[in-house]
């Protein structure tokens, strides 16, 4: 699991912000808020490991289209998102490529959850080297599990709404058809 952050104090006050938060992207906000406002960083993406990739779920620093065209399959292990993820440890990426529109610098962290990766944070390193993101890494192995219980309420939240929506139209189609 690795080791608890120098503030762990600190640590747990987001964990307890995290877990009373609405919504997941609420949640991912108050994770990028307060784990890395400190090393003064503006932008970074929160992506998900869902259905075979690592999908953008929120940000700081990117308009909405931006985060939802983050999407890279896990397959792709020369892609830093992934290596992140699938190793467990951050990683410095310093690419050709953009990661992100306007961003080909980067430092990945992982955000380990309670069965493998959660999913990573994609951090513009605003100059900073990756061994100075090491206190807003070990704070996201404290608040990573409680992020991916927040991803499968919101999941279980959807599920049930379609579900809902499935039982009303066949109700309304059994109510349609003529009494025998």
């Amino acid at each position: 699991m690795g080791s608890l952050p120098p503030d762990t104090a600190g640590a747990l006050e987001l964990l307890d912000r995290v877990q009373r938060a609405g919504s997941l992207a609420d949640a991912l906000a108050r994770v990028i808020e307060g784990a890395l406002s400190p090393l003064g960083t503006e932008r970074a993406l929160a992506a998900q490991v869902r259905r075979g990739a690592l999908r953008g779920v929120a940000a700081t620093g990117w308009d909405d289209p931006a985060v939802r065209a983050f999407s890279v399959p896990l397959s792709a292990e020369f892609h830093p998102a992934v290596r992140a993820a699938l190793t467990g440890e951050p990683v410095a990426s310093g690419g050709q490529d953009e990661l992100l529109p306007g961003l080909a610098r980067a430092a990945v962290l992982p955000v380990p959850g309670t069965r493998g990766a959660w999913g990573v944070l994609v951090v513009d390193p605003a100059g900073r080297k990756l061994d100075d993101f090491a206190d807003a890494a070990a704070t996201l192995r404290v608040v990573g599990p409680a992020l991916e219980r927040l991803a499968e309420v919101e999941e279980l939240r959807r599920s049930a709404a379609g579900a809902e929506r499935q039982r009303q139209l066949l109700t309304a189609i059994v109510n349609a058809l003529p009494d025998p």
